[in-house]
């Protein structure tokens, strides 16, 4: 690039600089007037322009203005859609959920039906947290998730769908496994015992079983060294039925070592309770 034309474009920046000014100054001011006029057909308008070049932030707000407005149904069904994703794109999932759902339960008949299930299904699994948290949207997710497989089942995306919810049960799984894990881990073995069965009752093919019925054992032997004498024969029997159910199951158990361990000491316990008895 010469002198000249350097020189040129640098003279003829601030008049560029000026009309881009102008020219959003005037969009914006349009947008305001909009939104703040009664005019609901040119809010909508307004919206689908600015839907289509993907401003959803400000799309959204004039969306809302038309969704609850008498509209024709065309209209009423294409705004209710477009909110729902403007929500969606602008990370406002809960909404969107809510928005995609209302959209399938108005429209359940139209060519958007499918899609607006699904994603129905996309944000309440987009806002399933960690399984260390409550675990309400979760379920939602697995709920919504079913009921699309259920709707559409022959749908290409099922498949996906299927693997979802796979995911989501998995984390389930691991809070309750982690739940009843705690109890062992405060040092309330009777709890414990208790909590672990019923984690396999409920989760019986579950990969964390194995460590559940360890802790089972584990736990119900130190339960039965912390007994009041009288309740330590019982107790320390039903250890040793534990440890037999565990290597029933799990004969080459990682956890076979610790487990041979504490069943040697159960045996010489019991020796020593029917000694003293």
């Amino acid at each position: 690039m010469n002198k000249l034309t350097f020189a040129r474009i640098m003279k003829s920046a601030p008049a560029l600089f000026y009309i881009i000014t102008l020219f959003f100054a005037f969009g914006c001011s349009k947008y305001q007037k909009v939104m703040n006029g009664d005019d609901v057909k040119a809010k909508v308008r307004m919206a689908d322009s600015l839907y289509a070049v993907e401003e959803y932030d400000r799309a959204k707000v004039l969306y809302n203005e038309g969704k609850n407005a008498y509209l024709p149904q065309e209209d009423s069904r294409r705004v209710l859609y477009h909110l729902a994703y403007c929500e969606f794109y602008t990370d406002e999932k809960y909404l969107a959920a809510y928005h995609f759902n209302r959209f399938y339960e108005s429209y359940p008949y139209s060519s958007q039906a499918e899609d607006a299930l699904y994603m129905n299904a996309v944000c309440q699994y987009d806002v399933s947290p960690k399984y260390s948290l409550d675990q309400s949207s979760t379920k939602k997710a697995i709920n919504a998730y079913q009921l699309f497989v259920s709707r559409f089942p022959n749908s290409e995306k099922v498949e996906g769908c299927n693997s979802k919810i796979d995911e989501l049960r998995l984390k389930l799984e691991t809070k309750a496994f982690e739940n009843a894990k705690l109890w062992h881990q405060i040092l309330d073995y009777k709890s414990a015992v208790t909590a672990l069965n019923n984690f396999i009752e409920n989760y019986p093919a579950s990969n964390f079983r194995e460590e559940a019925e360890f802790l089972i054992v584990e736990s119900s032997y130190l339960l039965a060294t912390m007994s009041v004498p009288k309740k330590k024969l019982e107790r320390f029997n039903e250890a040793l039925d534990n440890y037999r159910d565990f290597k029933a199951d799990y004969p080459q158990s990682n956890f076979g070592e610790k487990a041979d361990k504490i069943e040697k000491q159960i045996v010489e316990e019991l020796k020593l309770q029917k000694a003293n008895g």
